[in-house]
């Protein structure tokens, strides 16, 4: 048909086009995870810590007919605790590397916390942790789980080491820049080899360069 037109006026031929294509939609670059990187930490802490401690003697009660009076005028006490309690700010450093495989992320960090934390007359002065992590990517953020090993360091009752487990939320700015936030649960127990035990919870938001 189109042939017989062309034949009839060939100047139709000048008005027959191909149709336009689609146009192509490009999916939005997210880029990898993986490499080397390192940052900064501000944040909050909180220490709940108690120890053994000798109980203050309690007066006897009055000598009723029922009653025989105890020796030493005094009434047997359970073992008392002594409390170790205090929140204050919490900053540091943080560097590790991560690993992209699609859709999670895996990886390992180290980080160093210096603490100003007085805790009923203990200084809280420190924390260091090596851990790793896991995480399931969702657009250009990471939502993860954390855990490994720390040690906390103090001005009075020395240093002692644990467990730390948590989670977080980092999100990419660009392929060199994100931001986070991130919560941590510590665990402490019989402290430098005394019956002092201690929880350390600490929550930050982090800046992070990737290399």
């Amino acid at each position: 048909m189109a042939a017989s037109l062309i034949a009839i006026d060939p100047g139709l031929a000048d008005t027959i086009k191909d149709p336009e294509p689609d146009p192509v939609v490009l999916a939005p670059t997210i880029p990898s995870w993986s490499g080397l990187y390192g940052g900064v930490r501000l944040g909050y802490g909180n220490v709940d810590g108690e120890k053994a401690a000798p109980c203050k003697p309690t007066p006897a009660p009055k000598p009723t007919a029922a009653a025989v009076p105890l020796v030493g005028g005094t009434t047997p006490t359970k073992a008392c605790r002594e409390s170790h309690d205090g929140d204050g700010f919490v900053g540091g450093l943080t560097g590790g590397y991560d690993h992209d495989m699609g859709k999670w992320v895996v990886g390992a960090a180290i980080d160093y916390d210096w603490l100003d934390i007085d805790a009923n007359g203990t200084d809280v002065e420190s924390v260091w942790r090596a851990k790793v992590r896991s995480g399931f990517k969702a657009g250009r953020g990471l939502l993860y789980a954390t855990g490994g090993y720390a040690k906390v360091d103090t001005d009075t009752a020395g240093d002692s080491g644990g467990y730390v487990v948590g989670g977080g939320y980092e999100h990419l700015i660009n392929d060199q820049f994100s931001v986070g936030t991130e919560l941590l649960y510590h665990k402490f127990d019989d402290f430098n080899d005394t019956t002092l035990n201690m929880d350390v919870t600490t929550i930050h938001v982090q800046g992070i360069f990737r290399f």
